[in-house]
């Protein structure tokens, strides 16, 4: 076989096919080596209202009567701590979420920002909320999921 003289074909197999692995290795190589470092506290439940966080210390906000009423009938609000290393996040009391210092700028000193999204795939049904770690082109999914799109983020742990 005469390789000169089937050198456009080659090249225009070629090509292509060099285009689709350097566009895929641009993409996911970078995200092989980037991680989020920043622990986060977040809480499931209708929360709205009811925590805040001033100075880096979480706080419940106290309401009058009327107000007290309206938000007695949701579900209960837990806290979570998302230990990165982990890939994990656990339950915390408010007692414990008080001694935590917060930093609630919506991206960490990583770069990191939290996101919810849907996973979904061809084959799977499942339409639950979950949580993203992004930064710039890399996004890690998070081993946690989302009940009833009730996420709210209350700070990176410092």
């Amino acid at each position: 076989m005469d390789y000169r003289k089937n050198a456009p074909l080659i090249a225009a197999i070629a090509i292509p096919i060099l285009m689709i692995i350097f566009v895929a290795v641009a993409i996911y190589v970078p995200g092989l080596f980037k991680h989020p470092t920043y622990n986060f506290l977040y809480a499931e439940g209708y929360t709205s209202g009811i925590y805040e966080v001033e100075n880096g210390t979480i706080a419940k906000v106290e309401y009058d009567d009327k107000t007290q009423n309206y938000y007695k009938n949701r579900e209960e609000v837990k806290l979570y701590l998302y230990d990165v290393a982990k890939d994990q996040a656990r339950e915390i009391s408010f007692e414990d979420a008080t001694k935590l210092n917060l930093d609630t700028s919506r991206i960490a000193l990583d770069g990191f920002t939290i996101a919810q999204g849907r996973r979904t795939s061809l084959f799977d049904s499942n339409d639950g909320r979950n949580l993203f770690a992004i930064n710039g082109s890399v996004s890690k999914e998070l081993n946690v999921e989302i009940r009833n799109y009730s996420f709210t983020f209350l700070g990176w742990i410092k």
